[in-house]
């Protein structure tokens, strides 16, 4: 087995204390049969490689890979394939099965929320990054295999730069985990929108539903107030009653002073009430007013991208 260790710069404002970028090269897709040739950590402004050089190496790198995790909390992938396969060698060889968190940053939920079935491509470029080399899967796998049998330096090197570019992808996209730690800076109406400023983050625009988050010198996000008319029910549905004289619903306390002909039980469907007013268009749609405070608007948009 082969330990390389390289001092590399990580991203500046992003926090990743306790964490470790794993990403893993096999020989193949099959947790029995084929092998871990490269595992790959990113962390501390280090970049460490295991790398196996003969077939027997396999068990050595998973022992020295379960020492260089004793220090951290959680475990960062692009996918749940890399730390799946881990787990199974560590079964394989009888080893002992660490417990960690584990962040998969596929899954991230703001993802969903601006994409349908997003593309790594398509993800690199929201947090703005660019790889230099580019090879496909297929060509890979066969760079792999090929290495196996041939220990090719050459070769190596090529796996090796894959391997610490799609750690520093997760690294980049790492960044988008970091919205949930925003602090709100201030916020304003202006015209038909409602305007929330943050401390800028380095990732392009984006927009989930109608919600617009611009980065320039700031985190804008423009959220829009609409003039709408909606229903309201009202719960529990058994504790109001319909005034057919009046056209009107009121609650039980004040329809038991009526006869019991003068009045009508509701069912949940028809227990509401139409409001016509200002609301936000996020969310629930709540009702916008002045009273609004910073905190309960942050706490809005908080919850559209965590």
């Amino acid at each position: 087995m082969l330990e390389k260790v390289e001092y590399i710069k990580l991203l500046p404002n992003v926090n990743t204390s306790k964490t470790v970028f794993l990403d893993i090269e096999t020989s193949g897709l099959s947790k029995q049969s084929d092998l871990i040739v490269i595992v790959g950590l990113l962390s501390d402004n280090m970049y460490t490689s295991l790398i196996l050089e003969n077939i027997e190496d396999e068990k050595k790198i998973l022992i020295r890979l379960l020492e260089l995790l004793q220090p951290f909390e959680t475990i960062c992938t692009y996918s749940n394939f890399d730390l799946n396969f881990i787990i199974a060698k560590l079964t394989q060889y009888n080893l002992d099965i660490p417990n960690y968190k584990h962040l998969d940053l596929k899954k991230l939920s703001i993802l969903k929320k601006i994409y349908n079935k997003p593309t790594r491509i398509q993800l690199e470029d929201l947090v703005k990054f660019e790889r230099k080399m580019t090879i496909s899967g297929r060509a890979l796998a066969k760079i792999i295999k090929n290495y196996i049998k041939t220990n090719s330096s050459d070769m190596l090197e090529v796996i090796l730069s894959h391997n610490k570019e799609d750690l520093f992808s997760c690294l980049y996209l790492y960044k988008l985990s970091s919205l949930k730690n925003l602090t709100p800076i201030s916020f304003q109406k202006v015209e038909n929108n409602l305007i929330v400023f943050y401390n800028a983050i380095d990732i392009n625009n984006f927009k989930i539903n109608n919600i617009s988050f611009i980065i320039e010198e700031t985190l804008t996000v423009y959220i829009p107030i609409i003039y709408v008319t909606k229903k309201r029910f009202l719960t529990p549905h058994t504790d109001y009653f319909y005034i057919k004289s009046q056209n009107q619903i009121v609650h039980k306390s004040i329809a038991q002073m009526l006869p019991t002909s003068a009045r009508q039980k509701l069912k949940k469907e028809t227990c509401f009430i139409e409001e016509t007013d200002f609301f936000l268009d996020i969310a629930n749609q709540p009702k916008f007013s002045d009273k609004l405070t910073l905190s309960e608007f942050h706490k809005l948009i908080l919850e559209l991208i965590v």
